[in-house]
C-alpha cells in the first residue's frame, strides 16, 4: 500500500477485478494483473499506480480504481499512432 495515499482511495482488491477487465473488454483493451510488491510495467508513476503497453493496462491488487481508470481513458481515446 502507497502510505502517500489516504485509506479511502478505492482500490483494485476492494472492487471485483473481473467486472474491470469486461469494462476494459468493451473498448478492445487488456487488464494484466501484476503480482502484489512486484513493480507495475509501464507505470508512468510509480508505486501503485496503472501501467500502460499497447492495448494493456497493468495494475496490482493495490492499484487505486482512479488510476486504472485513468489510464484506460488514454488508450481508449488515443488514436493507434
Amino acid at each position: 500500500m502507497n502510505p502517500g495515499l489516504p485509506a479511502e482511495v478505492l482500490r483494485l482488491h476492494d472492487i471485483e477485478i473481473e467486472q474491470a477487465r469486461q469494462l476494459l473488454g468493451l473498448f478492445g483493451l487488456q487488464l494484466a494483473l501484476v503480482p502484489d510488491d512486484e513493480v507495475i510495467p509501464g507505470s508512468y508513476w510509480g508505486e501503485s499506480e496503472a501501467g500502460l503497453i499497447g492495448a494493456t493496462v497493468f495494475v496490482r491488487r493495490d492499484t487505486p480504481v482512479h488510476s486504472l481508470l485513468h489510464e484506460s481513458c488514454h488508450l481508449i481515446v488515443l488514436t493507434p499512432e
